[in-house]
């Protein structure tokens, strides 16, 4: 289908008597949770996993709270909810709070439904309705919160799956357990949509981040690419669980980046650049260091992976009690780099704790932290 619109009915029947209504799928929360209760009159199941698939874009309207959980347990009745779809359109005002609960959130960034093989193009997002993005609030909350392909499709490891979300100020990502990016792909937050220049394409604006997760995660050999038009903060607490999956490569790209949670991309590589500052809380945990994998009788070991942040303007800062680890057992370490080299800014300060050992003859961490001159 082309679109998925969510919204009470009050606000789905007055953008459609605007004739701003796209065609598609209305969901509310009504017809969602006679979904989930099935109709044994009918033999209809309930429902255990739900995928929402569209060729342009899920519009959000009004505020929208689309809960998955069941009023008499607070357990989500689905085990899955897939969103296959390239973007999320919020057509809402500014006191609008949009609320999406699932227990396992997927978003998969194309039509997730189809077992073929694709193709090798990505798809593509529909046209907004420029002139009527919103300034509202999006949350997602769940317990697990994936940005990967879709369970039983069949994508290209090669074909991005890219993702978008325009018309909210504020946009927020909640997982309980862990956030984590799967494949390739790319996550896109901003609030407007501005002129279109020839070499650069479309200008966007505005639209603040916030990944709320105890940890932060790619499966093995994955890519993710993240940007956003105001701050990125990835913040969390607890004790996340241990990871492995070897070669995931995250970049951030904001006006300002704070890290305050786990991230763990063992032998991968990590990239944070911010127009402002980049800050390490006091709970970052960044660990790309190397693993020992296990291959029948034989002991194999992958080498330490690579940081760098960069502030362009402004300062690269990590509080005391955050670490970064790119060390590796009978393997070379990785590389640590911090960049400030903003004209009124360059101050870099890295008071947490920064491993970078290697054994068995091989190379150190190397380290390289540029400044403006004094």
């Amino acid at each position: 289908m082309t679109a998925i619109n969510l919204g009470d009915a009050a606000s789905l029947q007055a953008m459609a008597a605007q004739g701003a209504l796209p065609q598609g799928l209305a969901l509310h929360q009504q017809t969602l949770q006679q979904l989930l209760r099935g109709n044994t009159a009918l033999g209809t199941p309930a429902l255990e996993t739900l995928s929402l698939s569209a060729r342009d874009a899920i519009n959000v309207f009004g505020s929208v709270d689309l809960d998955t959980r069941n009023p008499a347990t607070g357990n989500s009745s689905l085990r899955e909810l897939v969103l296959g779809a390239p973007a999320i359109h919020g057509f809402v005002k500014a006191c609008d709070q949009d609320i999406i609960y699932a227990d396992t959130l997927v978003w998969d960034g194309t039509q997730s439904l189809s077992t073929v093989l694709t193709d090798g193009t990505p798809q593509a997002p529909g046209a907004a309705m420029v002139d009527r993005l919103g300034h509202g609030q999006l949350a997602l909350n769940t317990r697990s919160l994936i940005l990967g392909r879709a369970p039983y499709t069949r994508p290209s490891s090669e074909v991005p799956a890219n993702r978008q979300v325009r018309g909210f100020d504020g946009v927020s990502r909640r997982a309980t357990d862990q956030v984590q990016f799967a494949g390739k792909g790319t996550l896109d937050v901003y609030q407007a949509q501005g002129a279109y220049q020839a070499g650069t394409g479309w200008q966007y604006s505005g639209g603040a981040l916030d990944i709320q997760a105890p940890l932060l995660t790619g499966a093995a050999g994955s890519t993710l690419q993240v940007r956003s038009g105001g701050d990125l903060r990835i913040s969390g607490a607890g004790q996340p669980r241990g990871h492995d999956a070897l070669g995931a490569e995250l970049g951030l790209q904001a006006r300002n980046i704070l890290i305050d949670s786990a991230m763990a991309l063992a032998s991968g590589r990590l990239q944070a650049r911010a127009d402002g500052d980049v800050v390490l809380g006091s709970n970052a945990r960044i660990d790309l260091a190397g693993r020992r994998i296990r291959m029948d009788d034989l002991d194999k070991y992958s080498w330490g992976g690579d940081v760098e942040l960069t502030a362009r303007q402004g300062n690269v800062l990590a509080a005391a009690g955050s670490s970064i680890d790119v060390s590796a057992s009978n393997n070379r370490a990785g590389r640590i780099t911090a960049n400030a080299l903003g004209e009124n800014a360059g101050r870099i300060d890295l008071a947490g704790t920064l491993r970078g050992s290697a054994t068995a003859h091989c190379c150190c961490a190397r380290s390289s932290f540029p400044t403006s001159p004094a």
